[in-house]
């Protein structure tokens, strides 16, 4: 960067040597950006897979739940509706 800080011009452009040097720069700032898009892109598709991961848990919990919920339901229905028939017969 410092390199850059003062450009020397010929003829409404860089000389050669800062057109090297501006030259090298945007092939750094290329690579450097390439190397973000790398780490963003790759930590997206982590997050990605936890979410899943964690989706999946919480699917295999709702199931479980409404199972447990469903015995119960159909346990104390039994248990309520057992007596009543068979007193009133």
């Amino acid at each position: 960067m410092n390199n850059l800080a003062q450009l020397q011009c010929n003829n409404s452009g860089p000389d050669a040597a800062a057109a090297a040097r501006l030259e090298a720069f945007a092939s750094a700032n290329t690579e450097m950006v390439q190397a973000t898009r790398t780490v963003v892109f790759s930590r997206g598709q982590q997050l990605q897979r936890e979410i899943a991961e964690r989706g999946q848990y919480f699917g295999w919990q709702s199931l479980v739940l409404f199972l447990v919920s469903l015995v119960m339901v159909l346990l104390f229905t039994r248990m309520i509706i057992g007596p009543v028939k068979i007193s009133s017969a």
